[in-house]
């Protein structure tokens, strides 16, 4: 009989030591998983980030575009529009009109 104990014991031994190896593998296995994650985010963010400061940069050269045009307009105002304010850069002087 005790060497049927001894026997169930060591299966019962095995069997934990099997479910402490599993859980170790799902641990690291989560915690490979959170850092794929991590990387994955990150990577997505930089490529956000370029897109962004490629929309930004775009916006500029829209608004530096409108300003030449605004400032040509207010340079020959014979089209019988008002002068446009709208976008001249701060402290610039406006020009006095000339009709």
């Amino acid at each position: 009989m005790e060497q049927a104990g001894a026997v169930n014991l060591e299966a019962e031994i095995r069997e934990v030591m099997l479910r402490v190896k599993a859980l170790e593998t799902s641990t690291r296995t989560a915690e490979d998983l959170t850092m794929i994650s991590i990387v994955l985010m990150m990577t997505e963010l930089a490529a956000f980030q370029a897109e962004l400061r490629q929309d930004y940069e775009a916006l500029v050269d829209e608004i530096t575009g409108l300003r030449c045009h605004i400032n040509a307009h207010d340079a020959v105002p014979q089209c019988g529009l008002p002068r446009c304010s709208l976008l001249r850069r701060p402290g610039t002087r406006q020009r006095p009109e000339s009709n």
